[in-house]
């Protein structure tokens, strides 16, 4: 499917070229009255450490969000990445990416644990400001899952990721916080899910309130 400058787009990953060593992170506690359990760890990056100590030295990254693993672009002037107490929709923090490169970008990600021919729904929030327009650069999401080998990752879907599958969600430019919905079926053999979160080209990015949840068994999945 085709994609253009006002869309943000879901694309598959291949861990062999981008690895990220992302920890299989627990799941969040739920809380009353709210969407099933989440099995993202820190999706609403309240808890931080002290980032890798090669992080601290390559970009403006002192402390990282535990369970989520930061990987800079090829270029790495200018990338920075903190919690924002000013700025988040729940909770304390949100997690802010920051970049004055055009020519390069940032990500952050996470892989969790997931089971083979289920449905699940990832919804998560973000807010952008300046963010570069011009294809392919802007807020880029992957999703990929890998096999009982655990060797690749296997993107799962490919496509126009829409807001609660009406309207096209922002994926550049000035905006205020938005939530992106998305669901998907996992291929047979899943074993894990790779999520991940990318600013490409100059802007500010905040991210918050992550969450990816089970739903039911799969009539049928395609695996691709």
């Amino acid at each position: 499917m085709a994609t253009n400058r006002n869309t943000l787009v879901l694309t598959a990953l291949l861990c062999a070229t981008a690895p990220l060593g992302a920890a299989r992170a627990k799941a969040d506690s739920p809380s009353a009255g709210a969407h099933p359990q989440s099995i993202v760890g820190n999706g609403g990056f309240e808890n931080w450490q002290a980032a890798p100590e090669n992080l601290q030295k390559s970009i403006d990254c002192p402390q990282a969000p535990t369970g989520w693993s930061v990987q800079p672009g090829p270029d790495r002037s200018g990338c920075s990445l903190r919690s924002d107490a000013a700025v988040h929709r729940g909770g304390s923090f949100s997690v802010r990416l920051g970049n004055t490169n055009t020519k390069s970008g940032l990500s952050i990600a996470q892989r969790i644990d997931a089971e083979p021919e289920y449905r699940y729904i990832i919804r998560l929030w973000v807010k952008g400001d300046r963010i570069d327009a011009y294809h392919p650069k802007g807020v880029i999401v992957h999703v990929a899952a890998s096999s009982q080998s655990d060797k690749n990752d296997t993107g799962l879907w490919s496509g126009v990721l829409r807001e609660s599958d009406k309207t096209p969600s922002p994926h550049c430019g000035t905006f205020d916080w938005h939530e992106l919905v998305c669901t998907f079926d996992t291929p047979v053999a899943t074993r894990s899910l790779l999520l991940l979160v990318e600013l490409r080209g100059a802007g500010t990015l905040w991210l918050d309130d992550v969450r990816v949840t089970r739903l039911e068994k799969s009539i049928q999945v395609e695996s691709y």
